[in-house]
């Protein structure tokens, strides 16, 4: 009788693999269930089950895998600035019941060519898991575009050539923004608010608003401070961006003169 001898182990390495048993299955899911951000690594070092065995034991159980959203990081006194930014907005309202007619609210986006849209604002609520990709082309081209938005109007827009700068906003508070504001509300009471993005905190950007709006502009080192990390203070955030993005990128504009002539119709069409 003739045959070949042959190392059934040949080509198997680390860990070998352990049955998963009831006890095992318990035990792997209580180390998860108090540490859900561990490997199955981690968990086959801590429990002697091997790692195979331990995402066996999770696929099983229907257990699956989330990957965190990125969000902007929140200091442990930023609910506290803007709690006392809502109280003191409360107090001006009692004390004025026009204060909110006052305000003018502004914020600057980019629009591109392809219709991009930031991914960390867009969710999929679905019993499984559809595996949506989304495709990131980079250097495409696209606009800086600033808007304010008031009770009486929207205003704007306008547009940065280029990436949004100190200098270049200074420009554009100079050249359009606050004629534009002067010439909506002439000899009116005007409130002017900005977010605490650089920019919008370069020194001579503050100067200047000092000297045209004293007492009356709401921002980083403002008369009033504007709390950090607040989108959802301001409607431009929770509304006018993704109006207007859903309005132009229907269009589906070919060159940047037509992305900014759709952004103007969509800006004029906004009551």
């Amino acid at each position: 009788m003739h045959g070949t001898i042959c190392d059934v182990h040949r080509g198997r390495s680390g860990r070998p693999l352990t049955a998963t048993s009831a006890a095992s299955l318990v035990m792997v899911l209580e180390r998860f269930t108090t540490s859900p951000g561990k490997s199955a690594t981690q968990c086959a070092r801590e429990t002697g089950v091997s790692s195979t065995s331990v995402r066996h034991i999770l696929k099983a159980s229907k257990w699956k895998v989330c990957i965190p959203r990125l969000l902007h990081a929140i200091n442990d006194d930023d609910t506290d600035h803007q709690m006392q930014f809502c109280k003191w907005f409360q107090q001006m309202v009692n004390e004025d019941e026009e204060f909110v007619m006052k305000i003018v609210w502004y914020d600057e986006a980019q629009f591109k060519l392809n219709g991009t849209v930031n991914r960390h604002n867009c969710v999929y609520w679905v019993p499984e898991n559809l595996h949506v990709h989304v495709g990131k082309v980079v250097n495409l081209p696209g606009v800086n575009v600033w808007c304010g938005l008031s009770a009486r109007r929207l205003i704007g827009p306008f547009f940065f050539e280029g990436t949004v700068t100190g200098e270049a906003y200074v420009e554009v508070l100079h050249s359009s923004i606050l004629p534009a504001i002067c010439a909506l509300y002439e000899n009116s009471e005007v409130f002017y608010q900005q977010d605490g993005a650089f920019p919008h905190y370069h020194r001579d950007v503050r100067t200047f608003l000092d000297s045209n709006l004293q007492g009356h502009w709401i921002g980083r080192r403002g008369t009033f401070e504007f709390p950090p990390c607040s989108p959802d203070l301001t409607p431009l955030d929770f509304y006018l961006w993704g109006t207007l993005k859903d309005v132009v990128y229907c269009k589906k504009p070919a060159t940047l003169g037509d992305l900014c002539a759709e952004i103007r119709v969509a800006c004029a069409a906004i009551p």
